[in-house]
C-alpha cells in the first residue's frame, strides 16, 4: 500500500511532464495549407460588360478634294535647219586655187623637201596628193580636208625610191568624184644637196703692219 502510495505521484508527474512537452510540440508546428492551383495570365484582354459597337457620326461625310492639275507643257520652238546650198563640181573647182605648182621634171634632191601652197573653199571635199614611181609603180601620197588653206612642205626622202616621179593632185568629192586635176613629173634623187663652199676672206696688210 505504501508502494502504491510512493508510486502515483511520480505517474502523475510524469504524465503531466509529457501532456507539457506534447502540447508545446503541438504549438510549434506550422499549420499546413491547402496548395492552390497557379493561373497562366491570358494573352487576351477579358472584357467585362456588354460590348457595344463604334458608330459613325450621323452627320459624317467623306468628302473628296481632287488635287490641281499639272501645268501643261508649252512647246518650245526648234530651229529649222536649213542645209548649204551644194556647191556645183565647176563652183568647187573654182574655189580650188594653187599658189603653186611643182614646175614640170623639176628635180629635188633627198634631202630637199617639195613645196605645196594652195586653197580649198569647199568643206565637204578632200584634196588628194599622190606620187607614183614611173618604174616600180611604188607610190607615196597624203590627203587634206576642205575648207582651209595650206601652206607646207613634203620632205622629198618621204618618198620610197629616188627616180622620176608622176605626181597628181585632184579634189575628191562625194558627189562628183574626182575634180580638178592637175598633174606633172618631178625628178628625185638620192642625194644630197651639194655643200655651199664659203669664200674664205682675203687680208690685206695695211701700211702700219709693213
Amino acid at each position: 500500500m505504501n508502494a502504491l502510495k510512493l508510486r502515483f505521484p511520480r505517474l502523475m508527474y510524469a504524465t503531466g511532464l509529457w501532456l507539457t512537452v506534447a502540447f508545446f510540440l503541438w504549438a510549434c508546428t506550422p499549420a499546413q495549407t491547402t496548395p492552390q492551383p497557379t493561373r497562366t495570365p491570358s494573352l487576351f484582354a477579358t472584357l467585362s460588360g456588354p460590348v457595344a459597337e463604334a458608330t459613325l457620326p450621323p452627320t459624317w461625310t467623306p468628302t473628296f478634294t481632287p488635287s490641281p492639275l499639272p501645268p501643261t507643257a508649252t512647246e518650245t520652238a526648234v530651229p529649222t535647219f536649213t542645209p548649204a546650198p551644194t556647191l556645183t563640181a565647176a563652183e568647187i573647182c573654182t574655189g580650188f586655187v594653187l599658189f603653186y605648182e611643182i614646175p614640170d621634171r623639176k628635180v629635188f634632191r633627198w634631202d630637199r623637201v617639195i613645196p605645196f601652197a594652195f586653197d580649198i573653199t569647199a568643206e565637204d571635199v578632200k584634196v588628194q596628193f599622190v606620187a607614183t614611181h614611173r618604174r616600180t609603180g611604188q607610190n607615196q601620197g597624203l590627203e587634206l580636208v576642205g575648207g582651209e588653206t595650206y601652206l607646207f612642205e613634203f620632205p622629198v626622202n618621204f618618198l620610197p625610191v629616188s627616180g622620176v616621179y608622176d605626181w597628181h593632185l585632184s579634189v575628191i568629192s562625194d558627189q562628183y568624184g574626182e575634180l580638178c586635176p592637175h598633174s606633172g613629173t618631178f625628178i628625185a634623187l638620192n642625194l644630197p644637196s651639194p655643200a655651199t663652199s664659203t669664200p674664205t676672206p682675203s687680208i690685206t696688210p695695211t701700211e702700219a703692219e709693213n
